[in-house]
């Protein structure tokens, strides 16, 4: 065999490998264009939600929220922005994507799973207690379900990167068949609040 045989053969090699890396970077970075474009959508949809369920102030100034229409408008919205029309095939299979519903309100918070849940009430008046108390009451009834919610500690104390008072919060399960062959989920945590101006 001559040095040109041996060339040809490792120019083969490196130019089959270069392309297994390139199909295997360019599937990575779709899976993360999905991630990203689901966590915009569920963003979006979810402000657009609560804004279609709020229905004004009651006589005391709270918020009067209808949270099975914010519910049911997530996932018209959903749908309609992922399968191009609001009555698709695929609408089952949208709601299905829903883990979680966290509802906020001033007295306690309320989930959505598998129906809405009786309120919640809180058991302080401070607000870092009333997120831990979310944050667990939430991952105790997603245990079943095999994920949870990870918020590092100094989250909870914090009036920006918390559960607010009058907000909706969804978990959707974003797992795409690649994630389910490799045994993995993803999931993205969006949510939106009514803020007093």
């Amino acid at each position: 065999m001559k040095i040109t045989d041996l060339a040809i053969i490792f120019i083969l090699c490196f130019v089959i490998f270069q392309v297994i890396f390139e199909l295997k970077s360019e599937e990575l970075v779709k899976q993360e264009n999905s991630y990203v474009s689901m966590n915009n959508i569920c963003d979006n949809a979810i402000e657009d939600a609560l804004a279609k369920g709020y229905g004004g102030v009651d006589i005391n100034g709270k918020p009067l929220i209808d949270y099975e229409k914010v519910r049911e408008f997530f996932i018209k919205e959903v749908d309609y922005i992922v399968n191009g029309n609001t009555l698709s095939a695929r609408h089952e299979e949208m709601e299905n994507k829903i883990i979680m519903i966290i509802a906020t309100g001033e007295e306690g918070f309320r989930i959505y799973d598998d129906g809405w849940q009786p309120v919640v009430s809180y058991n302080s008046e401070k607000h870092e207690i009333k997120n831990e108390q979310i944050i667990s009451y939430v991952n105790s009834n997603l245990k079943k379900k095999g994920c949870y919610i990870d918020v590092p500690a100094s989250v909870t104390e914090s009036y920006t990167q918390s559960f607010s008072r009058y907000g909706v919060y969804v978990i959707w399960d974003n797992t795409s068949e690649r994630y389910k062959i490799n045994n993995g989920r993803s999931y993205v945590f969006s949510g939106a609040a009514i803020k007093k101006k």
